[in-house]
């Protein structure tokens, strides 16, 4: 519909309205009006009648009363018929009666002496009260009017007067009156109803009229308004529209004029956005694919470094190749972080809801960070304060980028101690990290500055530990993504808290409980570093186990006799490979000398990629050895292996206690880059793995499927047949099979997403280029274990 036709609708609608409610107040009040008169006078005249008749009735009763006296003190009764006869005669009067004091009739004027000597029970008891001489009592009925007189001589009452007046013709005269009045009333009404309906015809009419003058007034102007959308909506902005009018329309004009310069502009910036979009799309593009090359050269020389370090080298030598690694190492954490920045900046970032759980994902951020701390002897541990769920959900992804950074900065400004990291809950719906050092520290000043882009504290920092001041804007954004906040608490020179939040939510219950058996077990822990120690000690006693931690081998030792003397003996003893006041091989040889604690099992803490073979650790008296930092369930496996307790729980992926034997392994390389194919051969060579190697996908397929491969590093970027697809044609051809070979992708892709569709085409895990022995034997233990 139109919206002339709506508002001229409207408008006559009001108009017609309000016109039918005043003239139906009108017509209510002239009914009202009618009828109260008509009431009124009916009213009126019912009064003047029965004055009337009242009047007559006491100018009969009283002169009766007076001349009733003497024949009803004589008790004349031929003079008391005379008189009632003669008041019988007057033509209202419809009985009159005489009774004397008793109370029984004497005369009515009309019968027989003989009949009048019965009582008349209704005379009122008043009549006879000294104190009411002469008085005149009234009733009323529906046809007639009765009057009582007492007639008295002195204080003697004689009797009285009993008068009927008939309502006859006061009724006959009210009823003429009422037909009367009503008709003169409803004539009046009536001729009232006409002149209300004309005039509400003719307001009506008028009404229309102006609703349609109106109705014009207002759409003309909208009419043009809608011209002047037409043409915005075509892209013309220019339009000169008319913003003259003072009134709402004028303002809504104006709008209008200003609405198209504002679109004017708008499209203008639209397209400056768009331009700038695609410039921004171009440039992460261009930044994905200039990481992938730049990252696998960087493979070549990063790889090739790290077996030459392996080499037999001078002190010189070795110290430049250590010169190279760290500067590649340098390398690739500026890619990551431009990278990451890159999209973060573009807001091309979502999150993704992944249920994962927190011991293990810790443990495997840990250790990734253990081999730089434990090289300029740092401590690294984490610690899951009671309460917090193991199983969440959340993005591991995100959540690793923000960890990584995190404690990459509290390692490279940490010079000695400890790097602990905490979680903790805070409310029902948040965890909160805290990344603790005893580094450098932070000045106050400088707290906030910190988190902003290409910012350090101080600028000699990136000549003195190197970086891009990226890493903690870049987990301020991260943070933020995940509704939470970023801080610092620090002192300088004495360490420093960095600490953030995460929404989350809980994930499956964890079904992992230990047994009632594995919680008898008692475990001393020796570690020179009392918070390290205190930590490992918290985490067992999480799980129901009784522990101890000492810093020293005195109180070591100390605590194991005593600990025999109370029949409370101690299972196991963990030893930190350093230990302040002894060798950790001479403290295994006193205990094994001593037959009092000899039967202690022991299991040295070596830092992360050393490893043992059983003989080595057999020689030096010790029964098993962990990688530090000692993560939830590697500690919990070596526990129960050394008492002999099987089945404590099902336990998640993790790496396994001790070196797996990777001699024979046979491993299928794929990878288009000779450099890549050379360094990677060569580096699984050290582990005595043998390698058949494949330059694309269709290679692979073929190469698969005559060998018997344990495992398969597929590259992802190939000619002919790229990894993902044959990644898909591996896994369709062994649908039917229960042996499902581990496909790793071994790839130059490093966004979150690249790992994402690596897993959904069928490979099992992800190493991102450039690698070395270390990652390298991670992932191969993982997966061959």
């Amino acid at each position: 519909m139109l919206l002339s036709k709506r508002y001229l609708i409207l408008i006559t609608s009001i108009l017609c309205s309000i016109v039918l409610v005043l003239s139906s107040v009108l017509l209510y009040n002239f009914h009202n009006t009618f009828q109260q008169l008509s009431k009124s006078s009916i009213d009126m005249a019912v009064e003047r009648e029965m004055n009337q008749i009242q009047t007559e009735a006491n100018s009969i009763i009283k002169p009766l009363s007076k001349n009733l006296i003497n024949p009803l003190y004589h008790l004349d009764v031929d003079l008391i018929y005379e008189l009632l006869n003669v008041i019988l005669q007057q033509p209202n009067v419809d009985s009159v009666s005489v009774f004397n004091a008793a109370g029984k009739i004497i005369h009515d004027g009309e019968r027989a002496l003989s009949n009048f000597d019965k009582p008349l029970l209704t005379i009122p008891a008043m009549l006879f009260i000294p104190e009411n001489k002469q008085i005149i009592l009234k009733e009323e009925d529906s046809k007639s009017l009765h009057l009582w007189q007492s007639i008295w001589i002195q204080d003697l009452c004689l009797g009285g007067i009993h008068l009927v007046m008939s309502l006859n013709s006061k009724n006959k005269n009210v009823t003429q009156m009422r037909d009367l009045v009503n008709k003169t009333t409803m004539d009046t009404y009536y001729k009232n109803i006409i002149t209300v309906v004309i005039i509400t015809m003719v307001t009506l009419i008028f009404a229309v009229i102006l609703s349609i003058l109106f109705t014009r007034y207002l759409t003309a102007p909208i009419q043009k308004l809608v011209g002047y959308s037409k043409e915005i909506g075509k892209g013309n902005f220019d339009l000169k529209i008319e913003t003259n009018r003072q009134d709402e329309i004028g303002s809504l004009m104006q709008a209008f004029h200003r609405m198209g310069g504002d679109l004017a502009e708008k499209n203008s910036i639209r397209a400056e956005k768009e331009a700038a979009e695609r410039a921004d799309r171009i440039k992460s593009e261009f930044l994905a694919n200039m990481s992938h090359e730049i990252r696998t050269p960087m493979n070549g020389v990063t790889g090739m470094l790290s077996l030459l370090a392996s080499t037999s080298l001078d002190e010189e030598q070795t110290h430049f190749v250590k010169i190279a690694i760290r500067s590649g190492d340098q390398l690739i954490e500026l890619i990551n972080n431009i990278l990451n920045f890159s999209k973060l900046d573009s807001g091309q970032v979502i999150l993704e809801n992944i249920e994962f759980d927190i011991r293990l994902f810790l443990e495997e951020i840990c250790e990734l960070h253990s081999e730089k701390a434990y090289k300029k002897g740092v401590e690294i541990a984490y610690f899951i304060t009671p309460g917090v769920e193991y199983i969440i959900q959340t993005d591991p992804t995100r959540l690793r980028q923000i960890l990584h950074n995190l404690i990459g900065n509290a390692v490279k400004f940490t010079q000695k101690g400890q790097v602990i990291v905490t979680v903790l809950n805070e409310g029902s719906t948040k965890l909160r990290f805290e990344i603790t050092d005893s580094g450098i520290g932070v000045a106050e000043s400088d707290q906030e500055l910190i988190f902003e882009t290409f910012t350090q504290a101080d600028s000699s920092m990136t000549r003195r530990f190197g970086g891009t001041g990226l890493g903690l804007s870049i987990c301020r954004r991260l943070v933020k993504l995940f509704n939470g906040d970023i801080g610092v608490n620090s002192e300088l020179n004495v360490g420093s808290t960095f600490w953030f939040n995460i929404e989350y939510t809980v994930g499956e219950f964890d079904k992992t409980q230990l047994s009632e058996k594995f919680r008898k077990i008692k475990v001393l822990i020796l570690f020179d570093n009392k918070k390290i120690g205190a930590i490992i000690s918290k985490n067992l006693e999480i799980e129901g186990i009784d522990s101890e931690a000492v810093c020293n081998s005195k109180e070591a030792l100390t605590c194991l006799h005593n600990a025999n003397i109370n029949n409370q003996p101690f299972d196991i003893i963990l030893v930190n490979d350093s230990i302040p006041d002894i060798d950790y091989k001479m403290f295994s040889r006193e205990l094994a000398n001593d037959p009092n604690i000899a039967y202690v099992k022991r299991v040295l803490l070596l830092p992360f990629g050393l490893y043992m073979s059983n003989q080595q650790l057999a020689d030096i008296n010790y029964n098993s050895y962990l990688s530090k930092p000692v993560g939830h369930f590697s500690l919990i496996r070596c526990l129960a292996k050394l008492m002999g307790i099987e089945n404590i729980h099902q336990v998640s992926q993790t790496s396994c206690t001790g070196h797996i034997d990777l001699i024979g392994k046979n491993i299928l390389l794929v990878d288009d880059d000779l450099t890549n194919q050379e360094v990677i051969n060569s580096l699984l060579s050290k582990f005595g793995c043998n390698v058949d190697m494949a330059e694309n996908g269709v290679v692979a397929i073929q190469s698969y499927e005559v060998g018997k491969h344990d495992l398969i590093f597929m590259d992802c970027q190939m000619p002919q047949l790229n990894g993902f697809e044959a990644t898909k044609r591996i896994r369709k051809m062994n649908e039917n099979s229960t042996i499902n070979v581990p496909i790793i992708a071994l790839t130059a892709l490093a966004y979150p997403e690249d790992k994402k569709k690596c897993l959904e085409a069928g490979m099992d895990d992800y190493l991102v280029k450039p690698t070395d022995l270390e990652k390298l034997n991670t992932m191969l233990t993982k997966w061959l274990s």
